[in-house]
């Protein structure tokens, strides 16, 4: 394997990591750009218990996989404005669920979307009809997602789907989700959606060795009912990407599947915030929110143990939100009162702020 290095580009790219991911990502310009010259660059965006991932080509093209939960529409807004994305050439929906595809529809009403690949299955919610329903008025139709289909990515990228099996009928609706890898010279991503244990057999005999790939978003949100043994052995992921909410009701990421990753670095959305991935063809570099630059990453086996409370928390008395303090929406000095951490928070009564998202 190529050994991953780390670009030059990245102290600029470190800066707009802290004007993307911060609160003050809200501003309307953040007025810093990364250079693109040369890069795929795939921004598994935090979106809570959900997945939503931004491809940006070298030749351009913005490619979004899932688009996070309905009420996830303003963050995914307000990044891909800050990457200057105005137009998507392709949107791809893993599966019709609500984590996956819920802000879909309004993504379809506020940007030019150039195609849409999704599975070939109906849900009968009306998220899922409402969806369908402006697909259809915006002129465009639904391109199906199963195994042999290739999404153009432009001349450099390339992104070839290994399932769902063309007119197969899955049990779970998650395992419709394509496992589709994304290759940019000796560089290799690969997504999986919440792809389950029958999704990733039939990728198994329809790829083989050809699942082999450098970044593995897990499946299903670290849930142990994917991730199989052999399905990993193939891929043999030197990092993993693990999209997932904090706290979340469903013991996700599972201690088997974290136990399975073990000698992977492994990145955790509600852990490390937004995590950036940048190619240059030959070599694979990080960013991430709340660390900056991984120029060493280290992997699950000698990770240091990370702190769930790192710092103080803001809270508002008025509102009983509160904060992290570096937050654009803290209140009045008159209306504060601090918290040692997020559970002591929680356990008076105060939710956390939309924006800062503590």
């Amino acid at each position: 394997m190529t050994k991953h290095k780390f670009l030059g580009l990245l102290l600029t790219a470190v800066f707009l990591a802290f004007s993307v991911f911060g609160c003050s990502a809200l501003k309307e310009d953040p007025g810093l750009s990364v250079d693109a010259d040369g890069t795929l660059r795939v921004h598994y965006i935090d979106v809570g218990q959900g997945d939503c991932t931004l491809l940006q080509t070298p030749d351009n093209k913005n490619i979004l996989i899932d688009t996070g939960n309905p009420e996830n529409y303003d963050t995914i807004n307000i990044y891909l404005k800050a990457q200057k994305v105005e137009k998507l050439d392709v949107m791809l929906i893993t599966h019709p669920h609500s984590d996956h595809m819920g802000s879909a529809e309004k993504i379809l009403k506020n940007y030019a979307v150039e195609s849409v690949y999704l599975p070939k299955v109906a849900h009968n919610t009306m998220l899922f009809e409402n969806f369908m329903k402006t697909l259809s008025e915006k002129g465009l139709k639904a391109n199906a997602a199963y195994a042999g289909v290739s999404i153009p990515a432009g001349d450099a990228v390339s992104i070839d789907l290994f399932s769902p099996i063309e007119g197969k009928s899955y049990t779970e609706l998650n395992d419709y989700s394509p496992i589709a890898r994304v290759a940019y010279g000796e560089t290799s991503f690969l997504f999986t959606g919440d792809g389950e244990n029958e999704d990733e057999q039939d990728a198994i005999a329809q790829a083989g060795l050809k699942l082999k790939s450098d970044v593995l978003k897990v499946g299903h949100h670290g849930s142990d009912t994917s991730t199989g043994e052999l399905f990993l052995s193939l891929v043999n992921p030197q990092y993993a990407v693990i999209s997932v909410g904090r706290d979340n009701t469903y013991g996700h990421p599972s201690e088997n599947t974290l136990n399975k990753l073990r000698g992977k670095t492994i990145f955790q959305t509600d852990r490390e915030g937004n995590v950036v991935a940048i190619s240059d063809g030959q070599g694979i570099s990080f960013i991430t929110q709340n660390s900056g630059k991984m120029e060493n990453p280290a992997s699950a086996d000698e990770s240091p143990a990370i702190s769930a409370d790192p710092m103080v928390y803001i809270g508002n008395t008025k509102t009983k939100k509160f904060h992290l303090p570096s937050c654009s929406g803290l209140p009045k000095a008159d209306n504060q009162t601090t918290f040692k951490s997020r559970d002591d928070a929680v356990g008076q009564g105060y939710t956390p702020c939309g924006i800062c998202k503590p």
